[in-house]
């Protein structure tokens, strides 16, 4: 069997493994749709290459293929040491107590919240009873298939828990993670001039908001959560393209603002 089919063959495999217990849940998002895609058309290239093994145009697009997948690897790779090292450094940072807490939202359902997203609210909660007078921010806009916005309903979670509500600031609007920072930030400047700030997020997706954090000027450190571990490898493929354009971003402002 040629070695482009066996590269394609392992490759479809793996990504069908990653994507299947988000499949099988239908927690449908980019890191298991387009790794299921790309499964699928990688199974049907080696179904076709071998059933004819001497067509020149299977042949060169198995060598497309590959290259692709080799790139699609070492790009994957340098994108999750930075978030394995990255998460580390930035929950390393030694909190003062002067920070606003930011909690990031995530999915609201009719009846509960997400698993991720009371991670993430309890990795806030225990910062703010550990500092009495740390502020918090919480930021999320409403979805179509959700009941309210993500921020007012990490609100209602936090004051039941016996968080003071003159604690905590709504950012209701935002409707993706660079919009959160982008919204908040304003917001976190009123509650500290210096603008630092310690991110409530899982830990997968800690490095990805302290680059869109930097971005905004704001001096960040991590509070990681870590909910849903079967659904972690779609999310840490979706991180990576994710990472890239943040990456970008912060380049182009970097750049505007030397000119």
């Amino acid at each position: 069997m040629p070695i482009p089919v066996i590269v394609c063959l392992i490759s479809a495999c793996f990504l069908l493994v990653v994507s299947l217990p988000a499949l099988l849940q239908k927690k449908l998002h980019f890191g298991v749709v387009f790794p299921t895609a790309v499964s699928c058309l990688l199974f049907l290239y080696a179904a076709l290459a071998c059933i004819l093994p001497d067509s020149r145009p299977l042949r060169i697009c198995g060598v497309f293929l590959t290259g692709c997948i080799v790139f699609g690897a070492v790009t994957a790779l340098i994108c999750s040491l930075f978030m394995c090292f990255g998460w580390r450094r930035f929950s390393a940072l030694r909190v003062k107590g002067d920070e606003t807490v930011l909690v990031l939202g995530c999915r609201v359902y009719p009846d509960h919240l997400s698993k991720m997203l009371v991670g993430r609210l309890q990795a806030a909660y225990t910062l703010l009873c550990r500092y009495p007078g740390m502020q918090c921010v919480v930021s999320g806009g409403k979805g179509e298939d959700e009941p309210c916005s993500e921020a007012a309903a990490m609100k209602r979670w936090l004051v039941k828990k016996g968080i003071h509500p003159s604690r905590i600031k709504e950012e209701g609007f935002s409707r993706s993670t660079m919009q959160n920072f982008s919204f908040s930030a304003a917001l976190i400047r009123q509650l500290s001039r210096a603008g630092r700030i310690i991110i409530a997020t899982d830990f997968f997706h800690q490095f990805r908001s302290a680059l869109l954090a930097q971005g905004e000027g704001l001096i960040s450190c991590g509070a990681a959560s870590f909910r849903e571990p079967f659904l972690l490898p779609g999310y840490w493929l979706r991180e990576i393209p994710g990472i890239l354009y943040a990456g970008i971003l912060l380049l182009r402002k970097k750049g505007v603002s030397h000119k």
